[in-house]
């Protein structure tokens, strides 16, 4: 999924939720999955403060603290 998107897209500049939300809606794909993906090849995430504090949410997308 992510080679097909990103041809369309330059990935050295930071995307919004409405970004990934446009992508989705283009390429017809849920764009959860894309910023998941996403994760495993970025420097830097920012995540609402809940997912650091909940451990079943830290589990859900595998942050180790």
């Amino acid at each position: 999924m992510l080679n097909f998107v990103s041809k369309k897209i330059s990935w050295e500049v930071p995307l919004s939720v409405s970004d990934y939300t446009k992508i989705g809606q283009i390429n017809n794909f849920c764009p959860y999955y894309l910023m998941k993906d996403r994760l495993l090849e970025a420097d830097l995430c920012i995540l609402p403060y809940n997912y650091v504090l909940d451990s079943d949410l830290r589990e859900q997308i595998k942050l180790e603290l």
